[in-house]
């Protein structure tokens, strides 16, 4: 895949207490991160920001498609989601976690996936 995307699930706490589960595209899901962190982003400017999780790689259209079905679920729908990337993360051996700066899976990693985005159907999460 020439251009890959990713998906990404981050929670913003705003000053006021009130929580809200933020969902992106990024290529490099680590540089739009600290974006958010720095109020380089308006939508989550002024906010506290927890990264929940992030999909496998994924081509731009596939990826556009993903977020569109991500933003329409609730805030507990996203957490679940969230919660089954970390798991398929965890089972495949990528125990990785971006809290930590700059830190990426390697390419070759990537490559001997074979989770399909794909399991995510609308059925699932109604």
């Amino acid at each position: 895949m020439a251009d890959e995307y990713s998906v990404y699930v981050i929670e913003c706490t705003a000053k006021t207490g009130r929580v809200a589960v933020h969902v992106g595209i990024a290529k490099n899901v680590g540089k739009r991160l600290e974006d958010h962190r720095a109020g380089r982003v308006k939508a989550t400017r002024g906010r506290k920001i927890k990264w929940l999780a992030q999909s496998f790689p994924l081509s731009h259209g596939d990826a556009l498609r993903l977020e569109i079905k991500l933003k329409k679920m609730t805030s507990q729908q996203k957490r679940a989601w969230a919660g089954v990337q970390n798991y398929q993360r965890r089972t495949l051996g990528f125990d990785w976690d971006l809290e930590e700066e700059g830190k990426e899976p390697k390419e070759s990693q990537w490559a001997s996936s074979t989770i399909s985005i794909k399991a995510l159907d609308e059925d699932s999460w109604t």
